[in-house]
């Protein structure tokens, strides 16, 4: 390995796997240690890669999930070059253009490892399957997909000096310069991982769920499963709060009331839930239950603002809040299981504003003084 490989692995490869570490043993965890056994997610796994191999759909599918994360890597490395801690790489577009190309593309090689490596899982499956043509056309598009990746990160190379001059741009549309706007953005940009995660286990969970038989659907397992997967979204929600805590403390003291805050977040959260109630949707079309659907799309954006209301009540770790997560869940799969579910959403539509309020301007982040005591 160059010197040239070397700095970059050391500069981009490291720092991103080290800040996506938890996420990465998240989905490792969720990939192969849900099944009873290391045998159980190997199957799996190749049911799935031969889905791959064999439907159309099932490819699309996973082919999204690709380009998801190589958008990532490529937002990575491109806030990278708008800090002017990586100038350094400026000096990158001295070596001729054909090396450099090369070196940007062993560079994406590493950050696309995992999907590089179950790219090899592909291989095996195409060749024990003989589906070789379906194999050689899969490898193909990762192959597209890593030089496409490649182009875009060597542009940004090339005209790294005005990235930095771009501040607070937004990709798609403009968002509001308020409350509303900052943290959307937050949770689309600077979490978009975490929430590529979530929202694939979570949307295929209830969309899946929702669409089976009419005679063996269980009303109650789906309020079960429902609620989890809200509950699994409180990593974002943990995250808005001391995003709001740390970079927006200043809000606090503008002359902004409480109530407005709260439909701020309230909006986030619901638009933060879009997919699920998309997923959902077959409570009207497969199951004929417009009742339930309309329970559930209300409950989510409440119970996840509650959670949130819940953070300002005391200074907590995430070892403290999940054992709040664990008694929310249980008093909402407790009320799940009557027949009154508007109980659910009301919970969250009273108490939500009651803690908020009560709680917000209170709010103290705990301070640890050495020598004292």
């Amino acid at each position: 390995m160059g010197t040239v490989d070397k700095i970059l692995n050391h500069s981009i490869a490291r720092p991103f796997y080290r800040q996506h570490a938890g996420a990465f043993l998240f989905l490792f965890f969720i990939l192969f240690g849900i099944q009873p056994s290391f045998n159980d997610a190997l199957r799996t796994h190749y049911a799935f890669i031969n889905g791959m191999l064999t439907s159309l759909i099932f490819f699309l599918a996973a082919l999204s999930c690709w380009i998801l994360y190589a958008i990532k890597t490529i937002f990575f490395f491109r806030s990278c070059l708008q800090k002017e801690s990586y100038d350094f790489l400026y000096d990158i577009n001295a070596i001729p253009r054909g090396k450099r190309f090369l070196l940007l593309l062993k560079l994406n090689a590493v950050l696309l490892a995992p999907l590089s490596c179950y790219t090899v899982f592909i291989i095996g499956v195409a060749i024990k399957e003989h589906r070789v043509l379906s194999g050689i056309g899969i490898v193909s598009m990762v192959f597209i997909l890593h030089l496409l990746t490649t182009i875009v990160v060597y542009y940004f190379i090339k005209n790294a000096k005005s990235l930095q001059q771009v501040t607070g741009g937004t990709i798609f549309f403009v968002l509001p310069k308020n409350l509303f706007g900052f943290v959307f953005k937050f949770v689309f940009y600077r979490q978009f991982f975490a929430l590529l995660i979530i929202k694939i286990i979570s949307f295929s969970c209830l969309y899946f769920f929702v669409r089976t038989e009419a005679s063996v659907f269980e009303e109650r397992m789906l309020w079960l499963l429902f609620l989890t997967m809200l509950i699994g979204h409180s990593v974002i929600v943990f995250r808005n709060f001391h995003f709001m805590e740390e970079e927006l403390s200043f809000y606090r003291n503008l002359p902004i009331n409480g109530i407005s805050i709260l439909l701020s977040l309230l909006a986030v959260y619901t638009i933060l839930l879009l997919p699920e109630a998309w997923a959902l949707r077959a409570l009207l079309v497969n199951q004929d239950k417009p009742g339930e659907y309309l329970w559930m799309i209300l409950t989510g954006p409440f119970l996840l603002l509650l959670l949130h209301s819940l953070l300002y009540t005391e200074d907590m770790k995430m070892e403290e809040f999940l054992k709040l997560l664990f008694g929310v869940w249980v008093v909402f799969v407790f009320f799940s299981l009557s027949r009154n579910h508007w109980l659910l959403p009301a919970i969250g539509f009273i108490f939500s504003p009651v803690i908020f309020l009560m709680s917000y301007y209170k709010y103290e982040k705990n301070t640890d003084v050495e020598g004292l005591g």
